[in-house]
């Protein structure tokens, strides 16, 4: 590099889903003992975005409740990213509770009402649903971080939910997610838990360290409306059969120190849609 001069470095970030993504690159000078640390931030969305304000008062493509429960309750900023008017259809499928005098009119962005339960701990959702008219936006989500909501699945996947979209009834969708870090191994399988619902495998393509899985999800002619299920990924090893895998747990208190957790090479993924 010249002095006073500068060096283009190509970087490319992977993603395949919507949200907050970050990655390191380190980049090694000859001559440098020190590594040079190029820190990336990027944000994917739909052309409709959910945001949250937290606890500071700034927008967040998620509700922030961990420290605070009573956030599962507020108003959520729902706008498209282009400037075009839309309208709000629902909130976790049901009609929003507009306060009194707000308008049906369709507008760039809204201030949109939500009331989340809190407990059980299993009715505290992941995931906030929000659906509109905009065809190219008909469903759009913002993560629900509480308490009741961490994750710790047996594999790495890159999101924890998948937009299956709208599908008409007796119809399917099918999704792709990326499964990390899986080497040789594969996905031997997966499973709808809900019995209303039925999921396939149809397809996967391996880089030699993670797997595009390619899912097609069918809900049962008795499911109507937005629908939010859950699909459990079973990883198998190079010759078919279940394997366990080894994750640090976290912390409970700081300083403590940290314990592995074995765990089935399983994740379960929440998919989000709509019959019509």
């Amino acid at each position: 590099i010249p002095a006073r001069g500068t060096l283009d470095v190509p970087v490319t970030m992977k993603v395949s889903s919507t949200g907050l993504k970050v990655a390191n690159v380190k980049v090694l000078v000859q001559d440098e003992p020190r590594m040079i640390s190029l820190d990336l931030r990027a944000e994917v969305a739909y052309p409709v975005r959910v945001q949250v304000a937290d606890a500071a008062g700034v927008l967040q493509p998620y509700v922030d409740a961990v420290t605070d429960a009573s956030r599962l309750r507020g108003v959520a900023t729902v706008a498209s990213v282009d400037g075009k008017p839309f309208r709000v259809l629902s909130v976790q499928g049901a009609a929003p509770a507009w306060p009194e005098g707000q308008g049906d009119a369709a507008r760039a962005s809204w201030q949109v009402p939500f009331d989340l339960p809190g407990a059980p701990c299993d009715r505290v959702p992941r995931y906030l649903i929000v659906e509109t008219d905009r065809p190219d936006a008909r469903l759009v989500d913002a993560r629900v971080r509480h308490d009741c909501t961490r994750i710790s699945p047996g594999i790495d996947i890159a999101e924890f939910r998948s937009n299956a979209g709208v599908m008409a009834p007796g119809a399917g969708a099918t999704f792709d997610i990326e499964v990390k870090q899986l080497g040789q191994n594969r996905l031997g399988s997966v499973l709808a838990l809900d019995p209303r619902f039925k999921a396939s495998l149809v397809s996967q393509k391996a880089d030699g360290k993670s797997v595009m899985a390619t899912v097609r999800i069918e809900p049962g002619h008795d499911v109507k409306g937005v629908f939010i299920t859950s699909v459990k990924l079973v990883a198998v090893d190079a010759e078919g059969k279940p394997f366990q895998t080894r994750r640090p747990e976290p912390a409970t208190t700081p300083g403590q120190p940290q314990r592995m957790l074995t765990l089935p090479a399983e994740a379960e993924l929440l998919v989000f849609g709509k019959v019509e």
